[in-house]
């Protein structure tokens, strides 16, 4: 059964389920058992209409009455009964015809068989209907001949005389009785008396008074009732043959009843003077005459009335004999559809079955109870779709299980290259052609530049010859000795930039073939140019302090003998060379003590004291302190947005500062400086790097490619006289901030020294 929301429910659970959630939770048997239900079903619904259908015409036939109403509702029930048969053979038909012309599979042979059906049928019922209705039709004109009705026109002619004088004796008995009863007081007891005396005398069956009640609708009840013991239940039946009120309208009314004990006459007349109250009696007819009677009566009634409906009749017989024939096609196009579903669900089930199991979707095994060579296939069937869901099964787990490790692995590529993303050492993948195929992240830095730029390009074609002939010696290593690791140190110079770099070159394990070929190899760059800088670094700030320690010793007793020679001995000397050479000598060790000064303060680079502090009052104060000392140049400060605090030690950063812009003004001319010259000195907050950037561009020569490789080293300096360790003290202070510092070309010309300062 179906509610309004249009779910089901299923008898065997008794849950309200959807359809399709039905259909799932149904078990295999379930679903044969329903099967087999419907079935029973269809056969007994089936046997029930043709069992309706014969016992009404039967019936009809048989029992058809005169009575006209009767007549044209058997007639009209034949009419209805016809058109459902019609109506069912039709929407069997048609939808037959849609199936085909929707390519259903399985409608053309559905289709065959109930067209072979129909011809087997349809022929022979066609014959037996045409003989059927010819004889019917003849039988009918036989019936109504002259000679039968005179004959039932005479016969019932006498029963109705005696049914006539058997009444009017009633009535007359009735009035004799009413009479008597009319004397009596209104208020009398012996009413009863002079009913059961009356009875008695007239040898009486029944003899009372019905009353009615006012009501809706209105009863009728007995009184005064004397009934013999075997008339009683034959009154219960009698008294539904009275019309009431039709009784007081004629003044009179008789029923004759027929009963196995014999056969009586009823009469009942209203009481004169009274409303709803009439005088009932009946007496005894004999026995079995009343039934012959009645009978003939009827017979001639029907008769009759089956005369005026001769043309009628000889129509209903004909829809008789009509219906039963399309009964008979029908039951052929039945039994048609039923054979053709039974011989077409199993391969229908088969076809759905098999794309199903192409899709991979889960399925229960086709149910077909059938023993036959179709139940075989379906049983064949079944068996081969589990081995191919247990295979499928078998390959999920399989597919599940790689894709478990392939997740593992995945994640161990993810963990693998997040290391190399990582790590400051500079991974390369080279195929065996030398062409790039990976670059992590610390490479691009190394080498300042982007993985895929290089990615499938190789570097021996862009690098100087010398790196190209040292790539080429390197595959001529790995192939001649693929199980061993070259490694080579490296000074590497490109775009003005110096790295000293460590190589680690190795082939990818199980890439190496029988005949030494492989398809890749990895290289590993550890860039030491920080650590070879501080290396040096180091040892030159050791080498100055022995040399300041070794060399400031002596210095001071040369100056003081030199001194002393010149004030002893200069006046009693003549010669200009005394003087001239002394003086030299004491030139020349004070220059020697500046040197050593710079030495030892090379030597003992203070430790800084960071604290939070701001940059521009310190850039503010070297700028107006160089535009007073180098009034021929012009100082440009360049601060777009107000500067952040940051560590800072402002005596450091004042050495920095004063340092850099130093060099600047030197290198424009200094108090000589033509005319144009210019010093930019630009500080900005770059958010994304979360650092501070201070810039100090010239406008002069600018810097040698090699100069800018070397510029910060110690001991190296393109100027006359100069120790080459100012810068190197600078960019120590620089790191001691946590910064860095570079030095180039300006892209307009001139030289541009760059510093970050981190904020935290």
């Amino acid at each position: 059964m179906k509610n309004r929301k249009g779910t089901s429910f299923d008898p065997d659970d008794g849950f309200l389920l959807p359809p399709e959630e039905r259909a799932i939770r149904r078990s295999p048997e379930e679903q044969k058992e329903r099967e087999l239900r419907r079935r029973r079903l269809e056969l007994t619904a089936a046997l029930i209409t043709v069992l309706v259908v014969v016992v009404s015409s039967w019936w009809q036939l048989s029992y058809l009455e005169g009575d006209s109403w009767l007549f044209l509702v058997l007639l009209n029930i034949n009419i209805i009964l016809m058109l459902v048969v019609l109506f069912l053979v039709s929407r069997s038909v048609v939808k037959l015809f849609l199936e085909r012309k929707r390519k259903i599979f399985g409608a053309r042979l559905r289709t065959r068989l109930v067209l072979a059906f129909i011809s087997i049928s349809f022929i022979p019922v066609l014959i037996m209907f045409l003989a059927a209705n010819r004889v019917v039709v003849t039988s009918v004109d036989y019936w109504f001949k002259s000679q039968v009705e005179n004959s039932m026109q005479a016969a019932l002619q006498i029963g109705q005389n005696f049914y006539a004088a058997a009444a009017e004796r009633l009535r007359a008995n009735a009035g004799i009785l009413l009479e008597e009863l009319a004397a009596l007081p209104s208020d009398s007891d012996r009413r009863d008396e002079l009913l059961i005396r009356h009875q008695k005398q007239s040898g009486l069956a029944l003899v009372g008074f019905i009353q009615r009640i006012p009501s809706n609708p209105p009863s009728y009840v007995e009184r005064h009732w004397h009934a013999r013991e075997n008339f009683i239940p034959i009154w219960q039946n009698v008294r539904r043959r009275f019309n009431w009120e039709q009784t007081s309208r004629s003044g009179f009314d008789s029923v004759l009843w027929s009963e196995p004990s014999g056969d009586y006459v009823v009469c009942s007349v209203p009481v004169p003077g009274t409303e709803g109250l009439y005088l009932v009696t009946a007496e005894t007819m004999g026995k079995g005459l009343l039934t012959e009677l009645e009978k003939i009566s009827q017979g001639f009634e029907e008769y009759s009335q089956l005369k005026n409906l001769k043309r009628p009749l000889k129509l209903s017989f004909s829809l008789v004999l009509g219906l039963l024939s399309l009964v008979v096609i029908f039951g052929s196009v039945w039994v048609a559809f039923r054979l053709s579903r039974q011989l077409t669900e199993p391969i229908l089930a088969l076809s759905r079955g098999t794309v199903k199991l192409a899709r991979g979707e889960p399925d229960d095994p086709v149910q077909d109870s059938g023993k036959d060579e179709l139940g075989q296939l379906v049983t064949s069937f079944n068996r081969m779709a589990q081995d191919v869901r247990e295979s499928r099964e078998r390959l999920t787990n399989l597919n599940k299980l790689l894709e478990e490790r392939s997740r593992i692995l995945e994640a161990r590529n993810q963990y693998i290259e997040t290391v190399l993303e990582n790590i400051a050492t500079g991974v390369v993948t080279l195929d065996a052609h030398g062409n790039i195929q990976t670059m992590n992240k610390a490479a691009c830095t190394i080498f300042a530049t982007s993985a895929k730029r290089w990615e499938g390009r190789n570097p021996s074609l862009s690098l100087q010859p010398e790196y190209a002939r040292l790539l080429h010696a390197m595959y001529d290593f790995l192939r001649r000795h693929p199980e061993r690791p070259w490694q080579q140190g490296l000074d590497f110079v490109r775009g003005g930039r110096h790295w000293k770099l460590l190589l680690h070159v190795v082939v990818l394990p199980g890439q190496i073939e029988k005949d030494g070929e492989f398809s890749s190899v990895v290289a590993v760059i550890e860039d030491i140019t920080e650590l070879a800088r501080m290396q040096r670094f180091a040892a030159w700030q050791e080498v100055a302090r022995r040399i300041a320690h070794e060399i400031k010793n002596p210095l001071t007793p040369i100056k003081l003998s030199a001194q002393r020679l010149e004030r002893k001995f200069s006046a009693g000397i003549s010669d200009p060379a005394f003087s001239q050479s002394t003086g030299l000598i004491v030139k020349e060790v004070e220059r020697m003590q500046n040197m050593v000064a710079e030495f030892s303060s090379f030597a003992a680079i203070p430790e800084v004291s960071l604290t939070e502090g701001n940059l521009y009052p310190l850039l503010e104060e070297l700028v107006v302190m160089f535009r007073t000392s180098h009034p021929r140049i012009e100082w440009l400060l360049d601060i777009p947005s107000p500067l952040p605090d940051m560590p800072l030690d402002a005596e450091a950063m004042h050495r920095v500062l004063l340092n850099l812009m130093g060099n600047a003004a030197e290198a424009l001319g200094g108090e000589t400086a033509a005319p144009g010259a210019k010093v930019v000195i630009r500080a900005e907050l770059d958010a994304r790097r979360e650092n501070l950037r201070v810039e100090i561009e010239d406008n002069g020569p600018g810097l040698p490619e090699e100069d800018a490789a070397k510029l910060f080293e110690p001991y190296y300096s393109r100027k006359q006289g100069g120790t080459g360790l100012g810068l190197s003290i600078v960019r120590a202070l620089v790191q001691d901030h946590g910064g860095s510092i570079i030095a180039r070309n300006a892209p307009h010309g001139g030289a541009l020294i760059r510093m970050e300062f981190p904020l935290v």
